[in-house]
């Protein structure tokens, strides 16, 4: 049985993420599911508070880790359509990745972003996914060329997903534009 950990410091998480993108550590994500601070006092008076419980009442989100529960996610999209619980708030909808000034300000937070790949840029460090013309101010993402392997073995190949819709789920921050640094392939899915 998996471990679901309820992050009490998500900017911890951040942080270790952020160690790991510096070093170069593949990390893999030691939480299944967050709750964010506002919701935990709701959390904590459901009755049942197991995973599946928490994201039908819309109480949680699903974080990507190496071996994703897709019935989490089925339940998390159920919760969002119905507006449950966070997802009744605009602070937690899923962004677009033309909303920039918006990413921006919802910077230094888990977010999920939706947008069509405009190009990729394979460099040193980074396969980069740009999401319009100027990646100076556009929304990124950023894989790292050592994990890149971990794509291709799940059978992805991100270089070449240009003109793709796509989902992406992570630590929103600043890096020229909003930017959100992947690690794994459970943090992205393509829509088309």
């Amino acid at each position: 049985m998996k471990h679901v950990i309820l992050l009490a410091y998500p900017y911890r998480f951040f942080l270790f993420c952020v160690f790991c993108w510096f070093s170069g550590i593949s990390a893999a994500y030691a939480a299944d599911i967050w709750t964010p601070p506002a919701f935990r006092e709701q959390a904590n008076k459901l009755a049942d508070s197991t995973p599946e419980a928490l994201l039908a009442a819309g109480l949680a989100v699903v974080l990507p880790s190496p071996a994703p529960n897709q019935n989490w996610y089925d339940l998390e999209e159920t919760a969002r359509q119905a507006a449950k619980g966070l997802w009744a708030s605009d602070e937690w909808r899923i962004k677009s990745a033309a909303e920039t000034d918006l990413l921006l300000q919802q910077k230094n937070r888990f977010q999920i972003v939706r947008g069509t790949v405009t190009k990729t840029a394979l460099k040193s460090e980074f396969l980069y996914l740009n999401f319009a013309s100027d990646w100076r101010t556009d929304f990124s993402i950023g894989i790292r060329r050592a994990n890149l392997p971990l794509f291709r073995k799940a059978g992805l190949s991100p270089q070449d997903w240009r003109g793709k819709d796509i989902e992406v789920r992570g630590w929103l921050f600043k890096l020229n534009g909003p930017f959100i640094t992947v690690t794994h392939p459970a943090q992205l899915r393509v829509l088309d």
